[in-house]
């Protein structure tokens, strides 16, 4: 039993029991500060329970990818800010953005 349920705890959200799996790791961009670091909220196993982060550009993005996240939609606002980042830089990291 111990075996199966390797990467995941058990856990009760809002009268629900499930499983959060410890495997999946969500980010959702929150701003650009400085058009030099970026703010965001890094999740494992339920992207409602979150912490509040700040990195700059090449360390966020190095960070996204060892932790192979799964992109949220972000604000909108943040696009154009996000995007010129990503132009400067030379990465093209796709982000969800909320309509």
């Amino acid at each position: 039993m111990l075996q199966s349920m390797q990467g995941k705890v058990p856990f009760a959200y809002k009268n629900d029991k499930s499983m959060l799996d410890l495997k999946k790791k969500y980010v959702r961009v929150r701003g650009v500060k400085h058009n030099k670091y970026i703010e965001f909220d890094f999740s494992i196993g339920d992207p409602e329970l979150f912490v509040e982060l700040v990195l700059p550009f090449k360390m966020f993005e190095t960070f996204c990818s060892k932790n192979e996240v799964e992109h949220l939609p972000a604000e909108k606002d943040v696009h154009n800010e996000y995007e010129r980042m990503t132009w400067r830089t030379g990465e093209s990291r796709k982000i969800v953005f909320k309509n």
